[in-house]
């Protein structure tokens, strides 16, 4: 399944956010969202959600124009767009038995993919433990399962692993990688920094000043910017957007 944006514009009032943005999202690759804090990889999020509705352009998916009242087939995205609104006073897993009920009829199979979903975020060991006394880690990760969620083929996530440990980010980049290769679905992860995506992407998008640029690589990036490999990637990162800007 592709999801895809066509020539997207979106303002708040007098400040155009998106301007003419077009991108793709497909089954089994994981694409990259990069841009500064303010940019727009938000609000590029939300109108692929179809949450955000744009001043102008077009949200497909497998070809087939996607509207915010589409209720069957908006069901087939997944995602965690900014802060996610957990039950604190219930157990993890019946939060993902809450949200998941809404993706699967029967009951068997629900409890089924909570199961799976708790194996494969290694949240088995905190399932039986209400929400809100959980690490800001372990929240996160249930965050990231909720969008993995039984229906899903396209899964959009906000900065998923920022401010994390490196264990657990170490941990979630593993498991979105496997999930995205082995169950076909097509994932983005935005960030704000070049390191966090360096190892898992198979394309990026950069938004820098309302606009959308792509590249196949990092290399493609350092190439653009005459960066050596020892060039740290915040400094990469800098020079790219900068080049980007004509600043």
């Amino acid at each position: 399944m592709t999801l895809e944006l066509r020539d997207i514009f979106v303002s708040f009032g007098t400040r155009e956010v998106l301007a003419g943005v077009s991108c793709i999202f497909e089954s089994r690759e994981i694409t990259g969202l990069i841009g500064n804090n303010g940019a727009g990889k938000t609000t590029l999020l939300r109108a692929a959600t179809t949450m955000l509705p744009p001043l102008r352009g077009d949200v497909l998916l497998d070809g087939q124009t996607l509207s915010h009242t589409d209720v069957d087939r908006r069901t087939h995205i997944g995602a965690l767009i900014e802060k996610p609104g957990h039950y604190d006073e219930l157990t993890v897993s019946e939060n993902l038995a809450f949200f998941y009920s809404f993706h699967c009829a029967d009951p068997r199979v629900c409890q089924r993919e909570v199961s799976r979903s708790l194996e494969r975020f290694d949240l088995d060991v905190v399932r039986n433990e209400k929400v809100g006394q959980l690490s800001t880690g372990y929240r996160q990760r249930l965050a990231v399962a909720r969008a993995f969620h039984p229906n899903t083929q396209v899964v959009l996530l906000d900065e998923p692993i920022s401010g994390l440990d490196p264990t657990t980010r170490s941990h979630l980049k593993d498991t979105m990688r496997s999930l995205t290769k082995e169950s076909g679905v097509a994932l983005c992860l935005s960030s704000h920094g070049l390191g966090d995506l360096e190892a898992l992407c198979d394309r990026l998008y950069v938004l820098a000043g309302g606009r959308l640029f792509e590249f196949a690589s990092f290399d493609q990036i350092r190439s653009l910017v005459n960066a050596p490999t020892s060039m740290d990637l915040d400094a990469v990162y800098v020079q790219l957007i900068a080049e980007l800007t004509g600043r």
